[in-house]
């Protein structure tokens, strides 16, 4: 079981090709998701912090809903918390 003070990670992501950009969300398990369909690096994050809570509040009874207070953000190599 994964430990309850460990953060998931949301990476934002492009494309090979810089047509479209993801976010890479990496759980304290080790399981990672995409969550696709973004214009642009200032579009992830502004999706980061005004919509992720809804988000993971919609996965429902899903264990992982715990550690969103912990989320941790990376955006260009500097590391900032989302509360």
């Amino acid at each position: 079981m994964a430990n309850l003070s460990s953060k998931p990670v949301m990476k934002p992501r492009s494309l090979k090709d810089g047509s479209a950009w993801y976010i890479e969300l990496t759980w304290p398990d080790g399981q990672v998701e995409h969550i696709d369909s973004f214009q642009s690096e200032s579009e992830i994050n502004d999706w980061i912090f005004r919509k992720s809570d809804a988000w993971l509040n919609a996965r429902g009874n899903d264990p992982t809903n715990c550690y969103r207070k912990n989320l941790i953000v990376i955006s260009g190599g500097i590391f900032s918390s989302a509360f």
